[in-house]
């Protein structure tokens, strides 16, 4: 979460790229790899 909130606020990405970079930082980590730490995560509302 923390670096999904650092990229939106730093890098003028969006929402969308933002949670999507924040999940494949964890798919590349072995420790979470699984789905239970990433998974949960998702966008509601105005994805832009």
């Amino acid at each position: 979460m923390q670096k999904l909130y650092e990229q939106v606020k730093t890098q003028k990405v969006t929402r969308s790229e933002a949670l999507r970079s924040a999940q494949i930082t964890l798919l590349k980590d072995p420790q979470y790899r699984h789905p239970y730490y990433w998974a949960p995560f998702i966008l509601v509302g105005n994805w832009l």
